[in-house]
């Protein structure tokens, strides 16, 4: 008890320097605070809403999940709010460094939310999420179309391929055993990949109020070519953060997924 007050006072000593300071640096604060009581949960930053990607399972509201509790601490390594700082995103790896995580916050009457959090839980044994009515007030169903053209050219030309046309300048994707890739990696791996098939589709979106930051979730699979067919070999969500650039074009800051249970 004495520890989740301890942690409760941090938050709120935070929030009360929000408007003082520009929202990633509010961010690293708040994920470091979490990061070292990490044994007591997201309850201080959460809402029913939340929506939880496990490392391995299906995606759920927090309000459906038991156990919302990370295995072991973390280290943020970048982060991106919007121009009007009430939409971010923050990434980084798990101590360990055999995964990333990333988690979108919106900010709620001034006070910095998760929205979206991808692999600080372990695993999720949630029936499968339904994700709600999309509604286009905010223009999300943009940025849903881009995530299918990129799909679109991931399926014909490659992933590496289509990452290099997608990825933001400075955007990362979440690889296995913990790797960052960056443009130059995709540069490098493009044309080379073709014996696989990466396919995913856009489930859920929203767009900061900014409409310079969204994100989109869905769902993908991973197949190997053979020569009857495909066999899969994995199958699972992601989660994609999308900034607007320079040039009115949207593209991924950052571009992970999960594992479902098999």
């Amino acid at each position: 008890m004495k520890r989740f007050i301890v942690l409760f006072c941090a938050i709120i000593v935070i929030a009360i320097y929000q408007c003082r300071k520009p929202a990633v640096d509010v961010l690293f604060e708040i994920d470091r605070v979490l990061s070292a009581n990490y044994q007591k949960g997201f309850d201080s930053v959460e809402t029913p809403v939340t929506i939880f990607i496990a490392n391995r399972g299906h995606a759920s509201f927090a309000s459906n999940l038991l156990g919302r509790f990370p295995s072991q601490p973390w280290n943020q390594q970048g982060s991106v709010a919007s121009s009007a700082e009430d939409m971010a995103v923050s990434w980084g790896r798990l101590l360990d460094r055999k995964r990333l995580y990333a988690t979108v916050w919106c900010k709620i009457e001034g006070q910095w939310k998760l929205e979206v959090q991808l692999g600080l839980i372990d695993s999720s044994m949630t029936p499968k999420w339904q994700p709600p009515i999309i509604s286009d007030v905010s223009g999300i169903r943009d940025v849903m179309d881009v995530d299918l053209r990129f799909a679109a050219m991931a399926d014909t030309a490659g992933s590496a391929a289509a990452f290099t046309s997608f990825i933001a300048a400075g955007g990362v994707a979440a690889g296995s055993g913990g790797r960052i890739n960056r443009y130059d990696d995709f540069v490098a791996r493009a044309g080379t990949d073709l014996s696989h098939k990466l396919r995913w589709y856009p489930v859920w979106g929203r767009m900061a109020g900014s409409k310079d930051l969204a994100y989109t979730i869905g769902k993908y699979t991973f197949a190997r070519i053979i020569d009857d067919g495909e066999v899969t070999l994995g199958a699972g969500y992601y989660l994609s953060v999308w900034r607007k650039e320079h040039d009115n074009q949207w593209r991924f800051v950052f571009d992970g997924g999960n594992e479902l249970i098999k």
